[in-house]
């Protein structure tokens, strides 16, 4: 059965090969054609060159001008124009249009990449497996010893590899490349480096003949290779190399495996495939080397029992990485910003994609890393490494601006999934002998590291950045949000006046912010910016209402912040505010309508005092109230949503009312 594939599988490379020599054949008889039509045109202009002279006509040694259409002339203009005698040369007739070319019909071009293309390549696989089959032949009969047949088969690899070289610096093929792509002599290279690739991997798997690292080596070098020989043979020599690079470490087993070894290596590849992606503009290519990158932290975490010693090497690995594709862009024209920041996406080039897509992806990797690592301090350096070198890209390329919110999505998620101790959960954050407490100083020291990055980096580039209000959107989001995680995870929503206490003292920050902002709102278009600080300080504010009562006081202090919103939009027209009004409206909405654990909570007074009167009072007075603000302001949809959210409240402060009037509770199921 061998014999017979490696009879056909020669034959078949025989065809491709006789089919490949036809081509190059009827190529060279059509050069010879077009240099005897050349000759022809070159004497047919010279007997024209000699019958001018004849006539006494000047030489025509420059393209002649267009001829400008004049008026007809009369009849007696041509009589006294006419001199007898005289020969005089009439225009010649312009000549009549060619003819429409006709669309080569789609068989014909099917035909024509089958036979130019695919048989080469069905050649060049026939060789390979000729090869492989003759090596496994003289295998089961006992022709060759392992030495002799490994060694063949590289030497085999390396000819076919240097017979595509060869072939390719011929006239003949180059005379091919620059009608068409040609096809035969990257075919050979291709098949050459896989059967030395797999020659050597042999000699290492079947026979023992090489150690893991000279196997490693010689594996490493062939597919180096093919990716340095891309540059003359095209992309599919390229994909290949890529492949055999990173696949390269996963087909040597080491019984002692070290994290800097392995990632200083793939470190080496992926920058070689990124510098061949960038000189070639192989964007799909940069694509498939983002994958191979990221694959192996999950693949190396998955083999290793251990994690939290594998966060330095995985972390610069990551770090190195991430850099590599931020400088493909480096000496790229900047494409011009749009006035909208989703129209800025619509209008990425591939660099800008391959750029983006490898920051989001990386982010991703480091975060589960970090997860894998229990969010050790080492991780932690990392996160906030990446955080900043995403910051200054984003400030250096403006078209990659959206890189501040990917970083702040990046720290978010880290500090939402770090774990708090039990322990720190059931007491108060700040009721300990000192300022806070040993077993959340970790916690704590993450939180304020965070929010000091993007709060102070957000405030500082948001000046003559073309977007301040999504820099100023980060600077005052994230020590609010960073703010609200703590006090949850730590408190439980409990009422304590150190927190409290801290939410004003961050509200007089942004406070701080929003007047500098107010300097230069009018010179510089900061009105949004200005937006975001005031919202900033309306949240904090209310935040340290809540966080200073009980019950129902923090649903209260959220729906205050509507109308304060509602009032900042009179000053500063700004379609965020909206947004944040209508999702504050509906967290409201959330918390006091759907929330069937507001009937468990304790009753202190009567059904006149009780705090259903504040907990659905104000809000129904505020959302009322807010949206007669939105109305007039070009906020009729979000007024109409106030105005429902405030009838709601209303009828279910009646309800609940009437309940406590006929019950004296809340959690009462019926009206005995």
């Amino acid at each position: 059965m061998t014999t017979l594939f490696a009879f056909v599988a020669l034959i078949i490379a025989v065809l491709a090969y006789s089919n490949a020599k036809a081509g190059e054949r009827n190529l060279a008889a059509a050069l010879r054609t077009i240099r005897d039509l050349s000759n022809q045109l070159a004497a047919m202009s010279a007997n024209l060159q000699a019958l001018r002279k004849q006539l006494g006509l000047p030489e025509e040694t420059t393209p002649t001008p267009e001829p400008v259409v004049a008026a007809p002339a009369t009849v007696s203009q041509m009589a006294t124009a006419t001199v007898p005698g005289e020969v005089v040369a009439r225009p010649a007739a312009p000549p009549p249009p060619p003819p429409p070319k006709k669309a080569p019909a789609r068989g014909r071009n099917l035909e024509e990449a089958f036979t130019s293309r695919w048989l080469v390549w069905l050649g060049a696989l026939a060789i390979a497996l000729a090869g492989t089959f003759f090596v496994r032949y003289a295998i089961d009969h006992g022709f060759l010893g392992p030495v002799a047949r490994v060694t063949l088969g590289f030497l085999g690899g390396i000819a076919l590899a240097l017979a595509g070289e060869w072939l390719r610096r011929r006239p003949l093929q180059r005379a091919i490349a620059a009608v068409r792509t040609n096809q035969v002599p990257p075919s050979l290279t291709a098949a050459g480096l896989f059967t030395a690739f797999v020659s050597i991997y042999a000699a290492y798997a079947l026979y023992n003949l090489l150690s893991p690292l000279a196997a490693f080596m010689g594996l490493a070098l062939v597919a180096l290779l093919g990716i340095a020989l891309s540059l003359l043979h095209g992309r599919f020599v390229a994909f290949m190399g890529l492949f055999g690079a990173f696949a390269a470490p996963a087909m040597i087993d080491t019984p002692n495996p070290s994290a800097w070894s392995l990632f200083a290596y793939l470190l080496v590849v992926e920058a070689a495939c990124l510098a061949v992606a960038r000189y070639r503009s192989w964007w799909t290519f940069a694509f498939a080397t983002l994958a191979g990158a990221a694959a192996w932290p999950f693949l190396w975490l998955l083999d290793t029992p251990t994690h939290a010693a594998d966060v330095p090497p995985l972390g610069v690995y990551l770090l190195l990485s991430v850099s590599a594709f931020f400088a493909l862009r480096r000496g790229m024209p900047e494409p011009e910003t749009q006035a909208n920041w989703t129209d800025e996406f619509q209008g990425f080039r591939m660099p800008e994609w391959v750029v983006w897509v490898a920051a989001c992806t990386i982010a991703v990797v480091l975060y589960i890393v970090v997860e894998a690592a229990d969010y050790n301090a080492a991780g932690m350096i990392f996160v906030a490494l990446t955080a900043m070198l995403y910051l200054v890209m984003a400030r250096r390329y403006a078209i990659l601006v959206s890189l501040c919110v990917v970083a702040a999505l990046l720290a978010l998620l880290v500090v939402i999934s770090m774990p708090v101790p039990e322990i720190a959960v059931v007491h108060s954050a700040f009721r300990d002998t000192s300022w806070i407490p040993a077993k959340l100083q970790y916690f704590a020291v993450v939180n304020i590291v965070f929010g000091a990055l993007f709060g102070i980096f957000g405030f500082g580039a948001l000046w003559g950045s073309h977007r301040p209000a999504l820099w100023a959107g980060v600077s005052a989001a994230m020590p609010v949000l960073l703010l609200v995680n703590a006090y949850y995870r730590v408190n439980a929503f409990g009422v304590d006046i150190s927190w409290a206490l801290l939410a004003l003292a961050l509200a007089v920050i942004a406070l701080i912010a929003a007047g500098r902002v107010e300097r230069y709102r009018a010179a510089r278009g900061l009105e949004i910016t200005l937006a975001f600080y005031a919202a900033a300080v309306v949240a904090l504010v209310s935040l340290a209402a809540a966080m200073s009562v009980r019950q129902a006081w923090l649903t209260v202090a959220l729906s205050l912040q509507v109308p304060a919103l509602a009032l900042i939009h009179t000053r500063v027209r700004s379609r965020s505010l909206q947004i944040m009004a209508a999702i504050l409206v509906f967290t409201v909405l959330l918390r006091l309508a759907f929330n069937y654990n507001i009937l468990n909570y304790p009753l202190d007074s009567g059904p006149a005092t009780s705090w259903v009167i504040y907990g659905y009072g104000i809000p129904a007075i505020s959302f009322l109230w807010a949206a007669r603000i939105f109305r007039p302001l070009d906020g009729e949809w979000l007024a109409s949503f106030l105005e429902a959210a405030g009838f709601v409240f209303c009828v279910l402060l009646v309800s609940l009312e009437i309940r406590l009037f006929v019950t004296g509770s809340l959690a009462t199921p019926r009206y005995e």
